[in-house]
């Protein structure tokens, strides 16, 4: 593909005319799917039924190569280190220009105006002077920095063998040396950070995906101005440094212990959010995890941090990130992106982790994992085999669903499979101890999904192993973690961490609205319209509460919903309360076909405007999106 057409996605192709009488073709047959959505937990397969399957539908008309499975092993996902900061106003480290010269970082420079901040502050009302929101109050305490970087990468050692590298575009670690996914950043409540994201993306790239940048931490309790708003795109050569004061949401009711404890987020991911590019960009390498830690769940699981409220869940080489995305590659070995494809982008193999069918070695007790679905389009139901899966054969074994899109919930629910939609995060906690030295089990993809506009909701059988865990030890291996998961409920019945429950008179007060996902004129559109986010559609008042009605009413396609900023709690789906699983505050909202889900939310601590979006990034680079701005 030419440089000209890789920097356009479809809609700008229809605006300026160069797809005609085709594109009315790619719209026909809209509607005639049936289904609902099966939630993002537990075992129910949402009204689908079982269909014999052990393969994936791609939209692209491509096949890969043969790939043999569990050659490479589960990448660890590395953990970015803070800047050594010796003295005020200076920095051990430094950061490279897009020549790869050495830069200083000039901490006094960042915590006044960045780069981006000169040249886009008039969009934003400065507070004292400072292009960061309240930044007097949480002065950074640890300072990061992530280059860009056009890199290559393999997914798969056949694909290395036929010299085939995937040119991606990818987020460094210390050593400057871009992975797929990124470097993982472990935070802490209380500790506020810097994050410079240094764009040394090439500026004349040609093919899918563009240079210019906008990171967004999903779903931090953010400032709007760090939140990577997707009209604050960052070009090549130029950096952007963001704020992240790492306060919990209600910080201003309750500032003596960082806003409410029950607001604490876990299990966070960052990503490019460039506008109309999304889907291309995040696509193309650009995402990485983020995990907040604070006195419940502190990356401890000895219990000597926080000995009274400490959950001791599984941490260290027992806490492991799964990042699923859909990779297609041509025959020859390319990897193959349609721009023209406005439904969704529905690739023929799953990497984890940026590696196909990973192998991954585990002891003899609890594990943590947490479960991403990276994008762009494809769903996940993840079923748990003991031994290979065999179709007709009940191989499958329970599993502690922990957190829900990173939030912990009040107590584990047993599960016999997760689902995930695009943007879902599911925490997970498997017990390996009654296994044997030697034993296998299966992490199974059961979902079926045919097209990008989201799964028919029928469940594989035996269905598509995604990684292969092979355990060792010819004893149980020590495991200090959730001691409480054998003692009885206390009198709260909360054995994790309680729900910030809307009460009678914020539900009485609440104001309500309500947004349609639909289809029309050539793209994806809430309440009728196209994206346009140079001015709000809504502006909800800081200190208020609101329920908004998420309504689907088409029967074929499936959205999954992500606000910004705010997390929300599901009141009822069809007039339905949500199951165990969703009785959680969450960011991403998987909205099946045909429903309607109202969802309560708070407004607090800052100000500033956000974005609400189809995270089927393929809807939202097609207009499913809306801005919302929090106003005093």
């Amino acid at each position: 593909m030419d440089k000209f057409m890789a920097n356009f996605n479809r809609r700008d192709l229809l605006k300026y005319s160069l797809i005609t009488g085709g594109a009315a073709l790619a719209l026909q047959g809209e509607d005639g799917g049936s289904g609902g959505s099966g939630g993002s937990g537990g075992s129910s397969s949402g009204g689908g039924s079982v269909v014999k399957g052990s393969t994936l539908t791609s939209s692209t008309g491509q096949t890969s190569p043969p790939m043999t499975q569990w050659v490479d092993e589960l990448p660890v996902v590395q953990i970015l280190q803070p800047l050594e900061i010796s003295e005020p106003g200076e920095v051990d480290n430094c950061y490279f220009d897009a020549a790869g010269n050495p830069c200083p970082f000039d901490v006094l420079e960042t915590k006044n105006r960045d780069w981006w901040a000169k040249n886009k502050a008039a969009s934003y009302p400065l507070v004292d002077g400072l292009a960061h929101q309240r930044y007097n109050e949480f002065p950074t305490q640890k300072w990061y920095q992530m280059d860009l970087k056009e890199t290559p990468w393999y997914f798969h050692s056949t694909l290395k063998t036929m010299g085939k590298p995937a040119l991606m575009f990818a987020y460094c670690g210390n050593d400057h040396v871009g992975t797929v996914p990124g470097p993982m950043i472990q935070a802490y409540y209380g500790e506020p950070i810097n994050v410079r994201f240094n764009n040394l993306l090439p500026a004349n790239h040609v093919g899918f995906g563009v240079p210019e940048t906008a990171t967004h931490l999903h779903n931090m309790h953010s400032p709007c101005e760090s939140d990577g708003y997707p009209g604050d795109y960052v070009s090549p050569a130029n950096y952007r440094d963001q704020h992240y004061p790492m306060i919990r949401a209600g910080y201003n009711n309750s500032p003596l212990t960082n806003g409410d404890y029950r607001e604490s987020l876990g299990t966070l991911w960052y990503h490019d959010h460039r506008f109309n590019f999304t889907s291309q960009n995040v696509y193309k390498g650009m995402f990485g995890f983020f995990n907040a830690f604070d006195e419940y769940d502190c990356n401890d699981e000895t219990g000597t941090k926080y000995p009274n409220t400490n959950l001791r869940m599984p941490s260290g080489k027992y806490d492991i990130m799964m990042g699923f995305n859909d990779p297609q590659f041509d025959s020859a070995g390319n990897i193959f992106f349609n721009v023209f494809d406005t439904d969704g982008h529905l690739g023929d193999r799953i990497a984890v982790n940026g590696k196909i069918t990973p192998f991954l070695n585990v002891e003899r007790r609890k594990y943590r994992f947490r479960f991403l679905d990276a994008g762009p389009s494809r769903w996940y139901q993840l079923w748990l085999s003991s031994g290979a899966p065999k179709a007709g054969v009940n191989s499958w074994q329970q599993m502690q669903l922990v957190a829900n899109d990173g939030n912990l919930l009040e107590n584990p629910v047993p599960v016999d499979s997760v689902t995930i939609g695009v943007a879902n995060r599911m925490d997970v906690v498997v017990d390996f101890s009654n296994y044997n030295d030697g034993d296998t089990a299966y992490l199974v993809n059961r979902l079926e999904q045919v097209s990008g506009r989201g799964p028919t909701y029928n469940v594989m059988d035996p269905g598509v192993p995604v990684v292969k865990f092979i355990v060792h030890g010819t004893v149980p291996a020590y495991d200090p973690s959730m001691p409480w998961l054998k003692q009885a409920r206390p009198a709260s019945g909360v054995t994790m961490r309680p729900l910030p429950r809307p009460s009678a008179t914020e539900l009485a007060t609440a104001v309500q609205r309500t947004f349609d996902f639909g289809r029309a004129n050539g793209g994806w559109t809430v309440n009728g319209k196209l994206a346009d986010i140079s001015a709000p559609t809504i502006s909800p008042k800081q200190g208020t509460c609101e329920i908004w009605s998420l309504k689907n009413s088409s029967g074929s396609w499936s959205h999954p919903v992500h606000i910004h900023f705010e997390e929300f709690q599901i009141l009822d789906r069809n007039g339905v309360p949500p199951k165990p699983f969703e009785v959680s505050r969450k960011d991403v909202l998987q909205l099946g076909p045909n429903e309607t889900v109202r969802c309560f939310f708070r407004f607090r601590d800052l100000q500033g405007h956000y974005v609400m979006h189809c995270h089927n990034v393929v809807h939202e680079d097609h207009a499913m999106m809306i801005r919302w701005d929090i106003v005093k």
